[in-house]
């Protein structure tokens, strides 16, 4: 299987909370805001990204404002050709008095929200700023940093390019680059460069008061730097010091090997690396072999990385299930004392337990039969069983998961590991030992194939009460079901910076901190959930409206035009968790019942053949059907 590539962008530039002036703290962290938020003639970068189904955030540190986008490859070098115009033209975003009080609502809502979980930074200036500081920054304050930030050049890392694309990329990257600033941090070697920069800053680009303004970490970086020590005498530094800087006067009065300096500098401009571009990875599962022995489904591949690996998935029988929590952490600690030489992952995220073991190959084999050969000794590693707090989203989670049940029962749970074993299971491996892998196999007397019964999610929901959260639920398709793809598919329409949901929740109101809306799928059962956070309860009441209108808009204006985007988005997203030894544990998961392999391989082909009536049906029934609502 070749699984064609997503490209992750990244722009880091150098500008953060540290250059923000002393009363204007937050000043980035809202340009941040309006780089991605506002609007330039009809569009916004997130709208830039959601033509071609990409995904984009932003984030601000004490050092950098990094801007992250990911793209399906094919469609990369088009829009970093986008992006670069974009931002070229900055200066024209509509920064208006009602753009600048919503997003000055919003962060005081983050900062609130921070003061409620006490997260703060403690190394340096509180990046959101303070509302003292914030509700002071006007259009005037984020247009004049918009300028200095157009000058900026960035740091850039392209991954996953096609190799036919870089030639046209680095094109692309040098005409956006071409005369901007770097950020003098990377290339700074002592204070006489410092002196260097401003002079250079002020004779040739006519900006005497640079450092008095704060913004004093930017470099011009293009051919002309170097031949610079051509172009600098000491006297000119000397008179750029008497002129504007007087304290650099006193501080350094006499600089000896200005030219050893320039040199020096110069030096570390050359090797400054701030463009990474590597091409398309294009990673396969060769299936070697795929067969049965003694109800056990396996799968032999090529290694992942050069390593030798085993995923397994386990189907729990009944009791294990109604402890699958504790039964997952005690088998993730008893296997790892078993061998040191083999990395042991395990998670219980779909209501199958899944393991993934890297290593030296002997020793996966030897816990490979360990583990189809499960006793008792698994309960002494069962930890604490104290109540735990979970988020309430996890919290209902592991309610549908332990169908209703949190209680150890240790003695059923013996017996039963004794009796039946921890359930039904499969395995990927790379490890191409055919004759000694069904060996193992063979031993087993316990892998019995279960009956999937139907799992009635809503009853196992225990009531959860909270002033600031709103969560509604409905019953969904399941891991393996056809109907989960249109799930999806309402799901990408919903999700991320480029969704619906956000347009609604973030850019039309200012009253939710923390919203989202996602299919979860078990094996045996499905649920769509809506969770908002509002830091004012009542607001909490028109949550439920807001989104019955946001489906309706939906199921009305929708296009197929706008479908084949969302479609994009989605496809970029499936491939983007199905990397790694993600893969290996999915493939594992689908061949505990053969008739899945097939949905497996076939994912794009399935989401690109949903059509615009079928998503409408699907959405017509959510409206429509009973949801639970927890309040």
């Amino acid at each position: 299987m070749s699984l064609r590539g997503t490209s992750v962008l990244q722009f880091t530039y150098p500008i953060g909370s540290n250059n923000d002036p002393s009363d204007k703290k937050g000043l980035t962290h809202f340009l941040e805001h309006c780089v991605l938020k506002a609007k330039m003639n009809t569009s916004n970068l997130i709208g830039v990204c959601q033509k071609y189904g990409a995904t984009v955030n932003a984030y601000t540190s004490h050092e950098e404002l990094r801007i992250e986008i990911k793209v399906l490859s094919n469609y990369a070098h088009s829009l970093i050709s986008e992006y670069s115009i974009f931002l070229e033209n900055c200066e024209h975003l509509k920064i208006d008095d009602l753009f600048i009080e919503n997003e000055k609502l919003i962060i005081i809502n983050e900062m609130e929200t921070k003061d409620e979980l006490n997260v703060h930074d403690v190394l340096g200036n509180e990046i959101l700023g303070y509302e003292s500081t914030v509700s002071t920054i006007t259009k005037d304050d984020l247009k004049n940093y918009l300028k200095i930030f157009q000058l900026l050049r960035p740091k850039i890392r392209i991954s996953e390019i096609k190799s036919e694309n870089k030639a046209l990329i680095n094109k692309i990257i040098q005409t956006y680059t071409k005369d901007k600033f770097i950020s003098l941090n990377s290339v700074i070697i002592n204070s006489f460069s410092l002196i260097i920069y401003q002079m250079y800053c002020s004779l040739i680009h006519r900006v005497p008061d640079i450092l008095s303004i704060g913004y004093k970490n930017y470099i011009k970086y293009d051919e002309e730097i170097l031949s610079f020590t051509k172009k600098v005498s000491i006297s000119e530094v000397d008179d750029f010091i008497k002129c504007n800087h007087e304290w650099f006067k006193k501080k350094y009065k006499n600089i000896y090997d200005l030219d050893t300096l320039l040199k020096q500098l110069i030096s570390n401009i050359e090797e400054y690396i701030d463009l990474v571009i590597t091409e398309e990875h294009i990673e396969e599962i060769e299936i070697v072999k795929l067969s049965k022995i003694n109800n056990i489904n396996y799968c032999i591949t090529s290694p992942h990385n050069n390593y030798h690996f085993a995923a397994i998935s386990i189907c729990p029988n009944d009791l294990i299930r109604k402890n699958i929590l504790n039964v997952t952490k005690a088998l993730g600690s008893y296997f790892k004392s078993l061998k040191d030489d083999v990395n042991v992952n395990v998670n219980y995220e779909i209501g199958l337990i899944s393991f993934y073991l890297s290593g030296n190959e002997d020793s996966i084999l030897f816990l490979l039969k360990k583990l189809i050969n499960i006793d008792s000794k698994l309960i002494n590693y069962f930890g604490n069983s104290s109540k735990r707090s979970h988020h309430i989203l996890e919290q209902i989670h592991l309610d549908i998961l332990h169908n209703g049940s949190t209680e150890l029962e240790l003695q059923e749970i013996k017996e039963t590991l004794e009796i039946n074993g921890i359930g039904y299971l499969s395995i990927v491996t790379s490890i191409d030992k055919v004759n000694i892998l069904e060996q193992i196999l063979r031993e087993n007397k316990k892998n019995t194939i279960p009956k999937i019964k139907e799992n009635n999610l809503i009853t196992h929901i225990k009531k959860y009460s909270s002033e600031n959260e709103y969560i509604q639920i409905w019953e969904g398709p399941t891991y393996f079901s056809e109907d989960k793809y249109i799930s999806h598919i309402l799901w990408s329409i919903l999700d991320g910076t480029t969704g619906e949901l956000y347009k609604k929740m973030s850019l039309e109101n200012s009253y939710f901190y923390s919203f989202k809306f996602f299919p979860r799928e078990l094996y045996d059962a499905g649920y769509m959930i809506l969770y908002v956070f509002t830091r004012n309860k009542k607001y909490k009441d028109v949550v439920g409206a807001l989104f019955s209108d946001l489906l309706k808009d939906i199921y009305l204006k929708l296009t197929d035009e706008e479908l084949i985007i969302i479609k994009k988005k989605l496809i970029l997203a499936q491939k983007n968790s199905n990397k790694g030894d993600k893969i290996y544990i999915n493939l594992s998961s689908f061949i505990l019942f053969e008739d899945n392999l097939g949905s497996f391989f076939n994912y794009e082909q399935k989401i690109n053949s949903l059509t615009l009536n079928e998503l409408k049906n699907f959405i017509k029934k959510l409206i429509e059907n009973n949801s639970m609502i927890l309040t």
